[in-house]
């Protein structure tokens, strides 16, 4: 929950007064010292200082002017600020460890500090000693954070986002000018904080006024991971209700962003965005008809043609048994809503493609887009008409394939087989008997038994020989001259 500002105000002042009433009650009995150290820093007696959150505020605020007890000297790239300790204990974790006897002595009275800018030391003694919890005009919002985070003074840092939630953002309502002016320093300050509550806000108001925000020429400085972010952040805010919208305010971002070499980056996040939206409108186009945003699109100018077809692309390229009923039902549906709106011929057009590209598609599939879901998304006639095409073939001009014809049907008179001898010849044939014995654990055993040599068979073995397999031939072929010779089957 946001605090208010006298919320803030009212835990600053307290604090301040738990930390530095007792000091102050000292400063009015003490002697001023006679030891000089300094002449205070004219950043803060020239300068606007914010106003004082309180009457002790103000009281320590004209000591920290015109010092006459301080008793440390803070030195700052030059410029010198004269403070007193017991402030600096009490207000600060960073000081309050500094300060110890046992690192720094009892005697100190000079404190340099490195990589920070004066006029950060100035407003964090602004807000030390009087609890201002405006930032000053003479010191950026960058120093002053980066100093309360490494010195160790929380209040500040709350102060800081306050000051950013109403001064910069306007507490997140629709951009105006300023807030435009604001929003890549928003988002940088934001991101030192951390992934906190600051960063979430920040982020969300950038996912619904991207149109706007992200056209300023301060985004497209931005780090890459910051951007990411932000890419990030509208995907996560897309739903069914407002993903139209999101696309059409995608794709008048492309139209509007001049493609220069340090526009690129932007581009490349918002054709990445424009991808989603298309993809997530394909996976849920039947919620999204449903609840009639899809007529936003489909109605008036809404449309624009390229954008059209390549939603329609991803919607075919998202076509599934799931979702084939409901394809088909959304389609028609933008049809309907085509036909009775004010839109070009080439849009219904393409809405008619879609529509036949689904319905053939679920008439091809019609007995396994029976058992989904999807199928009660129908109407009757149309549960009707598919199961009947599906019935019939699905495509009427489809031909039957051929009857296929069996090898038994044939009657083939099988081949003689034939051994020809081309040459002459001496054909010798070894007569092999074979008996097969048969185990009682059915392993089938084969003997053969060699008979003798018989000389000079014919050339041709007749097919009852061959066929009845009571012997086998092995025809050893040679030559008269003793070379192999050449046989044909």
């Amino acid at each position: 929950m946001e605090r208010s500002k006298s919320e803030i105000a009212r835990d600053v002042a307290r604090s301040l007064e738990e930390d530095l009433l007792g000091f102050a009650a000292d400063l009015e009995r003490t002697t001023p010292s006679t030891i000089s150290l300094g002449i205070q820093s004219s950043i803060l007696t020239d300068a606007d200082l914010p106003p004082p959150i309180s009457a002790l505020g103000e009281k320590l605020m004209r000591e920290i002017l015109a010092p006459s007890l301080s008793d440390i000297a803070v030195k700052v790239d030059g410029e010198v600020f004269l403070c007193h300790k017991e402030v600096l204990r009490q207000r600060s974790d960073y000081f309050r460890v500094m300060l110890q006897a046992h690192w720094t002595g009892n005697f100190t009275e000079e404190i340099t500090l490195n990589d920070i800018a004066p006029p950060a030391i100035a407003a964090l003694l602004c807000f030390l000693y009087g609890g201002s919890i405006e930032m000053p005009k003479f010191c950026s919002i960058f120093d002053i954070t980066q100093v309360a985070d490494m010195y160790g003074v929380y209040d500040l840092l709350e102060a800081v986002k306050f000051h950013i939630v109403t001064k910069m953002c306007h507490s997140f309502h629709k951009p105006c000018k300023a807030c435009k002016e604001e929003f890549s320093d928003v988002l940088r300050l934001a991101a030192i904080f951390g992934n906190g509550d600051l960063l979430d806000k920040v982020l969300k108001w950038n996912a619904k006024y991207f149109l706007c925000l992200w056209r300023i020429k301060g985004y497209y400085a931005l780090p890459e991971n910051l951007r990411k972010k932000c890419l990030k952040a509208v995907i996560e805010f897309i739903d069914a209700s407002n993903a139209v919208q999101v696309l059409i305010k995608v794709d008048k971002l492309l139209s509007s962003i001049t493609r220069v070499r340090w526009t690129m980056p932007v581009v490349a996040n918002a054709s990445d965005l424009l991808d989603y939206c298309c993809d997530f409108i394909a996976r849920n186009v039947w919620v999204i008809v449903d609840n009639y945003s899809i007529a936003i699109l489909v109605e008036g100018t809404g449309w624009k043609h390229d954008l059209l077809e390549r939603l329609v692309t991803a919607i075919r390229e998202n076509l599934c048994v799931e979702n084939a009923a409901e394809v088909y039902t959304s389609a028609n549906r933008m049809v309907e809503i085509a036909v009775d709106g004010r839109c070009t011929e080439e849009i219904r057009g393409t809405l008619s493609v879609l529509k036949k590209k689904a319905w053939l598609f679920l008439v091809s599939n019609c007995f396994a887009v029976i058992h989904t879901e999807s199928w009660q998304r129908l109407s009757e006639d149309d549960k009707r008409a598919a199961s009947s095409q599906a019935l019939r073939g699905g495509d009427e001009k489809r031909r039957p394939s051929k009857k296929p014809v069996l090898s038994s049907s044939l009657n083939i008179k099988p081949l003689r087989p034939k051994v020809l001898v081309t040459s002459p010849m001496k054909v010798k044939a070894r007569k092999t008997t074979t008996h097969r014995n048969t185990s009682k654990s059915g392993t089938v055993t084969v003997e053969q038994n060699p008979c003798e040599e018989v000389p000079d068979r014919k050339a041709i073995v007749s097919e009852a020989e061959f066929v009845s397999g009571a012997y086998i031939e092995e025809l050893v072929i040679t030559s008269y001259y003793g070379q192999p010779g050449a046989a044909q089957l």
